[in-house]
C-alpha cells in the first residue's frame, strides 16, 4: 500500500469578510474516512474542492497544503459538458487530460463490464445511451464507475449518494470500506455516515456569519455526534458555574471596597489613610485578577432552529390515473391509479432509470389536465419558474429561515443547492394542497433535515415523494411503491421497517 497522505496547515478560506474555513490544521493518511459535514452554505464543498486541487476564484485562501497520490473526484453537479456529448461508453473511456481515448481500458473492456455489473449499469452500457439522455443517478453511478477504473489513490467525494438507488448505496458503502486509500466526502445522508466515516470535520457558522469554527475528531459520525452534545453541555455547564463563582466572588470584594471606602472617609490620621488607600489598592487588584480569570465567553453552537410554517393549506383526497407508462421502449405497466388519502404521504422508490421522475413528470400532467393545484420539486432546483416565485418571496422566506443577514442579499445563483433547497421546499408547503417531490431531501444538511421531516410529517397536504433516503422512509412513509418491471406496493416487515 503506498503512503499517500493529506496534510493542512493554518488554512484560512473567505471571501469578502465571511470566513468558511480559519486556522484549519488536519493530516489524513491511508484508510481514513473523513466525512465533511455541517449546515447549507457552510462551505463543505469548497472545501473538498480545495482538498482536490480546485480553486475558486470568488474565494481568497490562505494556508499550506501537502498531498501526495493520485487523485478521483466526484463533483456535485454530474452535468458534465464533455459527457453531454458523448454516449456512455465513450465518456467512460474518454481521457479528460489527453482529450483522446484511454487506450488501456478500452483494451481492457471486460474489466469496464464487470466493474459496470455491479453498479447495475450493464443495460446502460449495452444500449449505449447517450449521456445526456441518462437519469441523474445514473450519471452519478457512470461518474462513480469512471473514478473506480481509474484506480485512485484519493477518493474526494462530494454527496456520492444523491440520487442513487438503495442498491447502489450499499455497493459503494461496501466499497469505500474495502478501499485501500484515502475518502474525503460530503454527505447527508446519516446511514450512509454511520458506516462509512471514522473521521468527522465539522463546519460550523456561528454569530450571524460573522465568525466560523471546525471540529475535527477521530471517530464514527453516531459517536461524534453524542461527544459534541455532550462537551456543549459540559462547556454550557461550566460557564455557568463560573458565572456563579464569579458573582460570589465578586459580591465579597465589593463588600470589602465600601468596608475600606468607609474607613477612608472616617480616618483623619494620615499614616492610617495611607494604610488604608494601600489596602484598597490591593482589593481592586483582587477585583481585576478575578475578572479577568473568571472572563469567560458563553460557548457557542450553531443551533438549526424549528421551522414554523404559515397557516397550512387544506386537506383534500386525490385520485391520479395513469395509462401506459413506458421506459427506454419498454413497457412498466399498462395503468396505474393512485388514490391519495387526506394529508397520506407515498414514497416511489426503485433503481436508477427505472423512471421514477418520469412518472412523477407524468403525475404532474395528469394533475395539470385536472386543473389540480400541486407543487412540484424537481431534482433540477434551479428552474426557470422556481427562481421567479421565490425572488417574489425571498426575504420574507429567508426571515423565517433564521438565514443570515449576508446569505439574504445573495442572488440566487450565489446560494448553495441546499440553501435552494429549504427555501423552494417551504414556498411550496405553505401554497399547495398536493406536493409532487422528487429527492427533496438529497441537498439538505443531517440537522435541516430532522427539522424538515417534522414539518412534512406533520403536514396537512397529501404527498408523492421520490426518495432513496432510507431513514426518511421508514421513519414517516405512509405507503410505499416500487417501480421495477411494473409497479407494486410493499410493505413494513416484523420489525415497522421497510428497509
Amino acid at each position: 500500500m503506498s503512503k499517500n497522505r493529506i496534510k493542512i496547515n493554518n488554512l484560512s478560506i473567505r471571501i469578502g469578510s465571511r470566513y468558511f474555513i480559519k486556522d484549519l490544521d488536519l493530516s489524513l493518511k491511508n484508510l481514513d474516512r473523513l466525512a465533511i459535514v455541517g449546515e447549507e452554505g457552510n462551505g463543505k464543498s469548497i472545501l473538498l474542492k480545495y482538498f482536490a486541487g480546485i480553486k475558486d476564484g470568488e474565494f481568497d485562501y490562505k494556508g499550506m497544503l501537502d498531498k501526495s497520490g493520485s487523485i478521483g473526484y466526484l463533483p456535485q453537479n454530474v452535468e458534465n459538458i464533455i459527457g453531454s456529448k458523448l454516449s456512455a461508453r465513450e465518456f467512460l473511456i474518454f481521457d479528460e487530460v489527453t482529450s483522446g481515448l484511454n487506450w488501456e481500458l478500452f483494451n481492457n473492456w471486460s474489466l469496464v463490464e464487470e466493474e459496470s455489473r455491479k453498479l447495475g449499469l450493464s443495460k446502460v452500457l449495452d444500449r449505449d445511451t447517450k449521456y445526456s439522455n441518462l437519469s441523474m443517478g445514473e450519471k452519478v453511478k457512470l461518474n462513480l464507475l469512471k473514478i473506480i477504473l481509474d484506480s485512485p489513490d484519493i477518493l474526494f467525494l462530494d454527496e456520492p449518494t444523491n440520487s442513487l438507488d438503495m442498491r447502489s448505496i450499499e455497493f459503494l458503502e461496501k466499497y469505500l470500506l474495502s478501499f485501500e486509500g484515502m475518502v474525503v466526502f460530503v454527505s447527508h445522508d446519516e446511514m450512509f455516515l454511520q458506516r462509512v466515516a471514522n473521521k468527522i470535520l465539522m463546519l460550523e457558522q456561528l454569530s450571524a456569519g460573522k465568525e466560523c469554527r471546525w471540529y475535527l475528531e477521530n471517530v464514527g459520525f453516531e459517536d461524534f455526534v453524542k461527544e459534541k452534545d455532550v462537551e456543549y453541555v459540559k462547556s454550557l455547564n461550566r460557564f455557568f458555574s463560573i458565572g456563579r463563582k464569579r458573582r460570589s466572588a465578586l459580591r465579597k470584594i465589593n463588600d470589602v471596597k465600601n468596608k475600606v471606602r468607609q474607613c477612608q472617609e472616617n480616618i483623619q490620621n494620615c499614616n492610617e489613610r495611607r494604610i488604608m488607600n494601600k489596602k484598597m489598592r490591593n482589593v481592586v487588584a483582587v477585583e481585576s485578577r478575578i475578572k479577568k480569570q473568571t472572563n469567560i465567553k458563553k460557548p457557542k453552537n450553531e443551533k438549526v432552529l424549528p421551522i414554523e410554517l404559515k397557516e397550512g393549506m387544506s386537506r383534500g383526497y386525490f385520485e391520479i390515473g395513469l395509462k401506459k407508462f413506458v421506459i427506454n421502449k419498454k413497457k412498466i405497466f399498462d395503468e396505474f391509479d393512485l388514490k391519495l388519502n387526506s394529508g397520506e404521504k407515498i414514497f416511489i422508490v426503485g433503481r436508477n432509470g427505472a423512471g421514477k421522475s418520469t412518472l412523477l413528470n407524468k403525475c404532474a400532467e395528469e394533475l395539470t389536465n385536472k386543473q389540480i393545484k400541486y407543487g412540484f420539486f424537481s431534482q433540477n432546483i434551479i428552474a426557470k419558474d422556481c427562481i421567479d416565485e421565490l425572488e417574489k418571496n425571498k426575504y420574507s422566506l429567508m426571515g423565517r429561515l433564521n438565514m443570515f443577514e449576508s446569505e439574504v442579499d445573495l442572488d440566487w445563483k450565489e446560494l448553495s443547492n441546499g440553501q435552494k433547497t429549504k427555501l423552494w421546499l417551504i414556498y411550496l408547503l405553505e401554497n399547495n394542497n398536493l406536493l409532487l417531490l422528487d429527492e427533496p431531501f438529497r441537498n439538505l444538511s443531517i440537522f435541516t433535515k430532522k427539522e424538515f421531516v417534522k414539518v412534512i410529517k406533520k403536514a396537512k397536504q397529501s404527498m408523492i415523494i421520490v426518495s432513496h433516503d432510507r431513514k426518511v422512509i421508514n421513519e414517516f412513509a405512509d405507503r410505499v411503491f416500487i417501480l421495477s418491471d411494473g409497479i407494486r406496493e410493499i410493505f413494513r416487515n416484523s420489525d415497522g421497517m421497510f428497509y
